[in-house]
């Protein structure tokens, strides 16, 4: 598992390094670590993309969790970008994303954030990994009558997208948009958050199988989105990663002029980027 970190998350190709009982062993010293410094059972927000690995990593770690006894509250598929607001607004005391950005969907990966939903600072990452790697036997396991619980909600969606509207500065109406999400999180998401802004929305690469993410589409394949934007007479295209933590904007004349590299604000930066070019363009 050694080879298996960088600085703030843990990424390889499934079933090789990343495996469920690695998922498990990070579930549980996730829980175990909180616990030691909260003084109480973890409360833990877990998201992933579309990867269908996901599914498998997301039940494992949310196992070890709960055999530490700590709680979780599983929101499926969303964009990491909703890793900040929504953990504020849940108070939950850590959350965990289970994606791999612009990597094939034989990728996953599995990152840690805070209370705030920032990434987790470097000690506890550290102590994280010094646990999951080290004896399991040192990691105490709950009692049979205090084992954590999951529960999976689905409104996590919806009051991701009211948010991100409620900082839009104008309405969109009038405007064309074509949407490539590259078969990941931010499918539905995008889709909702800008027609219900009032734009005419085409969406391209937003069908995921789990297994078709960034295929032949998204950040590292834009020459479909902007012959489309071109062909069918967009104002403007976006293109968002795997798991939403990036985009890129084509003008109506298919060049890229903007890319956006902050992982924590990629869906609302791209809505004030195409509010700003509605003021500009009225």
């Amino acid at each position: 598992m050694s080879g298996l970190y960088d600085k703030y998350s843990a990424k390889a190709v499934v079933n090789t390094e990343l495996t469920a009982r690695v998922a498990f062993l990070f579930g549980k010293a996730l829980a175990r670590t909180l616990f030691n410094h909260l003084g109480c059972a973890a409360k833990i927000l877990i998201m992933r993309d579309t990867r269908a690995s996901g599914e498998m990593l997301e039940s494992a770690l949310s196992a070890g969790v709960c055999a530490v006894g700590g709680n979780c509250v599983n929101l499926g598929v969303m964009p990491v970008t909703a890793i900040s607001y929504l953990t504020a607004k849940y108070k939950m005391d850590a959350a965990v994303m289970i994606g791999a950005s612009s990597e094939s969907a034989q990728y996953n990966g599995i990152r840690f954030f805070d209370s705030a939903g920032h990434p987790l600072n470097d000690y506890l990452i550290e102590e994280i990994k010094n646990v999951a790697t080290g004896d399991e036997s040192n990691i105490l396991l709950a009692d049979a009558m205090n084992i954590g619980r999951i529960r999976r909600t689905h409104t996590g969606l919806r009051d991701y997208v009211d948010h991100v509207k409620s900082t839009a500065s104008v309405s969109l109406g009038g405007l064309k948009i074509a949407i490539d999400s590259s078969n990941g999180s931010a499918s539905e998401c995008s889709k909702l958050i800008f027609s219900e802004l009032g734009a005419d929305v085409e969406t391209m690469c937003n069908r995921p199988t789990g297994f078709n993410v960034n295929d032949n589409c998204g950040m590292q394949c834009m020459n479909n989105l902007k012959q489309f934007v071109v062909s069918h007479k967009c104002h403007v295209g976006i293109v968002y990663s795997g798991d939403g933590s990036d985009f890129a904007i084509i003008d109506k004349n298919g060049n890229e002029f903007f890319v956006e590299k902050t992982e924590e604000d990629a869906i609302e930066g791209s809505v004030k980027y195409v509010c700003s070019y509605a003021v500009g363009s009225k």
